[in-house]
């Protein structure tokens, strides 16, 4: 399934959000937590912190391929709301490879993406 990776930032940010906000019950709770921050700030210090948290809560892992190493990278995925539209399609298609590693629901994602 092929996604556009024609969004803004903004509406690259709000799928990824969707997406993974569709699938809350397999993440961790600090994932979940860091995640519920996403979509309701935009707060660029409030957000900084949870990535922060997220990246020191994987200590020596995080480059792991287990799927609460993988999912935390995709919640620290949303986590940049104030990204730059030439890092938003490396981001996009960092995020679908990651999500589709995890073995997320790939009609969440189509609709997520599609809502964009």
């Amino acid at each position: 399934m092929e996604l556009s990776t024609e969004l803004s930032p903004s509406q690259a940010r709000q799928a990824m959000i969707s997406a993974l906000l569709a699938v809350s019950d397999r993440l961790t709770p600090d994932v979940r937590s860091a995640l519920n921050l996403a979509a309701s700030t935009n707060d660029s210090c409030a957000n900084e912190r949870a990535r922060v948290s997220l990246w020191q809560s994987l200590g020596g892992h995080a480059m792991g391929a287990t799927h609460n190493v993988l999912c935390t990278r995709l919640a620290i995925c949303t986590l940049y709301p104030n990204a730059s539209v030439a890092d938003t399609k490396d981001t996009i298609e960092y995020f679908v490879n990651t999500y589709r590693l995890c073995k997320l629901p790939e009609g969440v994602l189509a609709r997520a993406f599609a809502a964009g």
